[in-house]
């Protein structure tokens, strides 16, 4: 509790002795000077021809600068491609059927599964079944972490895009 009011006290004191009138010269002379040569520089730039001139050079420097990231495209990825390696399956049947019922249907799952990965099976690392525990949504709020014999969850498992 001590160290506690000693480092208010600490705050306090640098607060008073050193921010506060650094925030009145940053308020009464700094801005002052930033706001006049603000007010300069728009005068200057709003006499005569001036305007257009510096509209059309904003302009070309667009154009410019799309025609040099097109090309000379740099290396960086800006928007990578976010595919997920797996993909869940969620097999729920209603509260209180048995472990081995929601087995066999997850068994019946999983074989059409297989049937729709046939011509990708190059693609494909693993697939795995789960019945009973491990087998709750990681997006589902408030998800169940026990045992659910209700629920069973096939996980197909996808090789590296760069290994296929």
């Amino acid at each position: 509790m001590g160290s506690l009011l000693l480092v208010f006290g600490i705050l306090i004191l640098i607060n008073t002795l050193v921010l506060t009138p650094i925030s009145y010269w940053f308020q009464d002379s700094l801005i002052t000077k930033l706001e006049t040569y603000y007010a300069k520089t728009l005068n200057w730039a709003l006499q005569g021809i001036k305007p257009y001139l510096l509209l059309g050079f904003t302009v070309l420097l667009l154009f410019f600068s799309l025609g040099f990231f097109v090309f000379k495209a740099p290396k960086v990825e800006f928007f990578p491609v976010n595919e997920p390696k797996y993909i869940n399956v969620f097999v729920k049947l209603p509260l209180g059927s048995d472990v081995g019922v929601t087995d066999s249907i997850a068994k019946i799952v999983e074989e059409e599964i297989f049937e729709k990965l046939k011509p990708y099976k190059h693609a494909v690392s693993s697939v795995m079944t789960n019945v009973g525990a491990s087998t709750t949504d990681p997006n589902e709020i408030g998800g169940n972490n026990g045992i659910t014999p209700n629920k069973a969850r096939i996980t197909i498992n996808f090789k590296e895009f760069e290994f296929i």
